[in-house]
């Protein structure tokens, strides 16, 4: 179990530093959340799932899609990438 933990958490930290994206986090399914946030969205939502998907490919991670899209919310001063207008994907990471 301890081998387990171990794992996850370089694979954490492999992701942090390898993928090229805002923000990565997990949910509480233990999925990886993927964003990056934008101002002008000039069409790039397709793109962005595209290249995360390639750069774990690079990495010989197996995942699997689980959700992705685009959270468009009004400008605001200071909102975390969470809470501003961001693409997002979500993987389950093997």
């Amino acid at each position: 179990m301890r081998e387990i933990k171990c794992l996850r958490k370089l694979c954490w930290e492999f992701l942090k530093e390898n993928v090229c994206c805002d923000m990565i986090s997990k949910n509480k399914a233990s999925n990886y959340v993927f964003r990056r946030s934008y101002f002008y969205r000039m069409g790039s939502e397709v793109s962005f799932y595209e290249s995360i998907k390639i750069q774990l490919e690079q990495l010989g991670l197996s995942y699997e899609l689980v959700d992705f899209g685009d959270h468009r919310t009004p400008f605001k001063g200071g909102a975390s990438i969470a809470n501003g207008s961001h693409f997002y994907a979500t993987f389950n990471i093997k």
